[in-house]
């Protein structure tokens, strides 16, 4: 086969181009951050078999056929690993925040809800007026000028208002950013943010605005309906995740939010290599 081809069956197995796992898997031997490397014991083909758990969600057995692992190798990796990919969260995605070059509509924010069996003990908190069951709940921030992720916060119960999630965190990190340095940074958000006490943070479409900013605002929520859509590439996301334990008093989901961050981690990592890209928002 062409090596187009190759690559193309490739991330068809694994969900994420060669070039993409490549990079992790040096990240993950030589990051600066020592909490971040992985332990010698762990190989690549360790690694592919986490991205083809994620791709597919398919059960271990299947695994173990396909890839001739042992269960509880292909188990302890699914966890260990995932959350080491997890990790580089601080050196690709953390430090962007501080990265918005000055420009004022420089991000949009959204919720955007994934599929979970449901957690007991029962609560309605967890029901997803989106899908209609138990889902989770994570706030997404993407630049409107360049494909880098700028915040993720989650996981929260599914039923938890979009505003809600926004007060908790994001609204004092961007009043903080505004104080520090002076400009007029706001973010982008569709109606569920609606509120006048948050018209210095947020923009919102409006009637009012000229065709080319409106055109704009169009555009750059679109760009995160795209990438929101990218994570649901993985099936693992796409589908009722059982993994985090089912008698759940606590309401975390450690391994839930381990996946959902190793998949944006990975979205990086192919942004800044050029492999995918967002809609451009520039008129």
């Amino acid at each position: 086969m062409k090596v187009t081809r190759q690559t193309q069956e490739f991330i068809e197995e694994f969900g994420a181009h060669p070039k993409a796992l490549a990079m992790i898997w040096r990240d993950l031997q030589t990051a600066r951050l020592l909490e971040l490397r992985i332990e010698d014991w762990v190989q690549p083909d360790h690694l592919l078999v986490v991205y083809r758990w994620m791709k597919g969600y398919e059960p271990t057995a299947t695994i173990r056929r396909t890839m001739g692992f042992g269960e509880d190798g292909i188990r302890k990796w699914c966890k260990d690993v995932t959350l080491k990919i997890a990790g580089l969260r601080k050196i690709k995605i953390d430090p962007n925040w501080e990265d918005d070059d000055g420009v004022i509509l420089g991000g949009t924010v959204d919720g955007v809800h994934y599929k979970i069996d449901e957690p007991r003990p029962f609560s309605t908190k967890f029901k997803s007026h989106k899908m209609g069951q138990a889902g989770l709940d994570y706030e997404i921030v993407i630049y409107t000028f360049k494909d880098k992720i700028a915040h993720l916060n989650g996981p929260f119960p599914a039923a938890t208002n979009d505003k809600e999630v926004f007060a908790k965190g994001l609204l004092a990190a961007i009043e903080k950013k505004q104080d520090e340095r002076m400009n007029n940074f706001r973010l982008i958000a569709d109606d569920g943010y609606v509120n006048s006490r948050w018209m210095h943070v947020l923009s919102f479409r409006n009637e009012l605005d000229p065709a080319e900013i409106a055109y704009y605002k169009d555009c750059a929520l679109s760009r995160q309906e795209r990438f929101n859509g990218l994570t649901k590439n993985y099936k693992i996301l796409n589908s009722n995740f059982r993994h985090d334990r089912g008698w759940n008093p606590q309401q975390d989901f450690p391994r839930h939010k381990a996946v959902f961050e190793a998949i944006c981690v990975t979205l990086q990592y192919e942004f800044d290599l050029g492999i995918k890209t967002l809609f451009d928002p520039y008129p």
